[in-house]
């Protein structure tokens, strides 16, 4: 009977990789541009996502595949992350058979919330990242050399891919797929960091998910959080361009009418 286990795994093989180029051809036709918005998406994309949801993935391999995919696709193609973040919305409640507990079942958001994590880790954890640059510096005697380095770090900017993966993970909040309590963990992490390309990624996600976030966080978090940014602007211990964006950021807020003037 194993020959009947791998045949099935093979035949859910072939029916994920036809969903991957119809994914595939869908997107690239459906792209959105910068100067557009969301709602141009098109009534053929729209119903591809209603059969793309549908499509039976039958086991946690192929659903893990399809994970990935998408997520690579999204920061790959920033313009077009909401349109990936409403299609991982639909396949959201996509569940299989666990291959680690026959007697459970793994869904696509799990996974693709286990996903996110491990990028998120990848490109903001700063812990190994901290490790490595203390083991750079140990022959550096010179104490103006080393405080000049630790100024670049502070000042330096974010790698595309780091944005483009806050970018997605934003859309992803917006879209309901990831809880407010992530965006929690995700803002207090780069608040942590506190360095150049935390501190502009998170300015990339507040812009972004703000007006969301404010609906679902109490004022009094929010407030830290802006209050924090505010300081680090005001402190003057950044480059010019980092402190104009924290700022800026602050003051989107206060434009919006979101706290007291």
């Amino acid at each position: 009977m194993q020959w009947i286990g791998s045949l099935n795994m093979r035949i859910s093989r072939l029916r994920l990789w036809e969903c991957h180029g119809k994914l595939f051809e869908a997107v690239r036709k459906e792209q959105v541009q910068p100067e557009e918005s969301v709602s141009c998406v098109t009534e053929n994309f729209q119903a591809f996502m209603t059969e793309l949801s549908h499509e039976k993935m039958d086991i946690e391999e192929s659903l893990q595949e399809t994970v990935e995919l998408l997520f690579e696709r999204a920061v790959q193609r920033q313009h077009s992350a909401a349109v990936f973040a409403e299609l991982c919305q639909r396949l959201s409640t996509v569940e299989v058979q666990s291959l680690s507990d026959w007697s459970a079942s793994v869904s696509f958001r799990s996974l693709l919330v286990k996903h996110c994590q491990a990028e998120y880790r990848k490109n903001f954890d700063r812990e190994d990242i901290s490790q490595k640059r203390g083991s750079c510096l140990e022959p550096v005697r010179d104490v103006r050399v080393i405080d000049r380095l630790r100024e670049d770090r502070n000042n330096a900017r974010p790698s595309c891919r780091s944005l483009n993966t806050i970018r997605f993970i934003g859309e992803l909040f917006i879209s309901k797929v990831l809880a407010e309590k992530a965006m929690h963990s995700c803002i207090r992490r780069l608040l942590q960091n506190g360095d150049g390309p935390s501190l502009e990624s998170l300015c990339e996600l507040l812009q972004l998910i703000q007006q969301d976030l404010e609906v679902v966080m109490s004022r009094e978090v929010m407030d830290s959080f802006y209050n924090l940014l505010e300081f680090i602007a005001e402190e003057g211990k950044r480059a010019p361009r980092l402190s104009l964006l924290l700022k800026d950021t602050v003051d989107t807020r206060k434009r919006a009418g979101s706290t007291p003037h």
